[in-house]
């Protein structure tokens, strides 16, 4: 009997345990994305659609890309002008992933019909050397040929950087968004955008950057 009371406890015992466990682990539920959410006070994933949301608005609305693009599609027979993307910067005092904000206005110039992306930064390195590995190992036929890459005639990049302004517990953290396309051959700006819309004000009784 005792044996049997014995292995009774080392089985709820060991439940008893599990459970805790589950109880005690991470609580995940779904969220809408069009819901804006802001948690920190900090740089958000909200922030970078609204703020691509407006530089593309800019982007493909510039009469001045537009005569660009006309100008340059009469030198090039047709083409239109090819970008590459270099990363955007951030001047802050926390973590800001610029890629999604790159990726959003990528994506939407590339269907807009009216610019096309190449491949750049460590992307054109793996093509390039996949390009050259081909020589090597793939048939004469299949090989990808040297020398055909499409340069681009524009380059589009960008900054966002903090201002943060503080009184006692109340910190104001305000956010300037650029961009801009740049002409590879002449070094000339093409088209500049900006955008100061995203400002937060955190109160809390210590405040840190």
């Amino acid at each position: 009997m005792k044996k049997h009371f014995r292995v009774l406890f080392v089985v709820l015992a060991a439940g008893s345990l599990a459970f805790s466990s589950c109880a005690s682990g991470p609580r995940v539920s779904m969220s809408d994305p069009n819901v804006r959410t802001d948690r920190s006070g900090k740089w958000s994933d909200a922030d970078s659609r609204q703020v691509s949301a407006t530089l593309i608005e800019k982007c493909l609305g510039s009469p001045v890309l537009d005569e660009y693009i006309e100008e340059y599609r009469g030198r090039h027979n047709g083409e239109r002008p090819s970008i590459v993307l270099q990363r955007f910067s951030y001047e802050a005092s926390e973590h800001i992933n610029t890629d999604i904000i790159a990726s959003i206005m990528e994506e939407a110039i590339v269907n807009s019909g009216k610019l096309k992306f190449v491949a750049g930064g460590e992307l054109r390195e793996n093509i390039r050397a996949e390009r050259q590995d081909q020589q090597s190992y793939a048939s004469e036929e299949s090989a990808a040929a040297l020398g055909r890459e499409t340069g681009a005639a524009l380059v589009l990049t960008g900054n966002i950087s903090l201002q943060v302004d503080r009184a006692g517990g109340t910190q104001d953290r305000s956010y300037f968004v650029s961009a801009e396309l740049i002409d590879v051959e002449t070094g000339s700006k093409v088209w500049i955008g900006r955008d100061d819309s995203i400002k937060k004000t955190i109160q809390q009784s210590r405040v840190r950057p």
